[in-house]
């Protein structure tokens, strides 16, 4: 079996190794999934028995065509953009106060306007 070897190096927001830390900070265990490419978000996260998956953007960033794309057709898993630490922190403090996590509205922990 051959390893995939991207054709170019996927671009990294300023900010991926500081919300990657942040969210290890908060207990989570993060993949990196940024060399991916076709729209597949850049963390793979989990915490306390649930996964999702982060984009990370910055501030002004926007999701490209294939992000889109990803994110309206993954249902299965919650998928999120994050933006800064405070985004991490929203997150992580909703996750660790929770008492059933399954109840979590996703749609609810980063604003509407700020997901894409």
């Amino acid at each position: 079996m051959s390893k995939y070897t991207p054709r170019f190096r996927q671009q990294r927001d300023s900010n991926h190794e500081t919300i990657a830390e942040a969210l290890q900070y908060h207990g989570c265990i993060v993949a990196d999934l940024a060399e991916a490419g076709g729209g597949v978000p850049d963390l793979l996260v989990g915490y306390r028995g649930i996964i999702f998956l982060v984009e990370v953007k910055s501030p002004v960033g926007v999701l490209s065509p294939k992000q889109r794309s990803f994110f309206d057709s993954w249902i299965e898993y919650p998928a999120l953009v994050l933006r800064s630490v405070d985004d991490v922190r929203h997150v992580m403090e909703v996750l660790r106060d929770a008492y059933d996590i399954t109840a979590i509205d996703w749609s609810t922990l980063v604003p509407r306007g700020r997901r894409r």
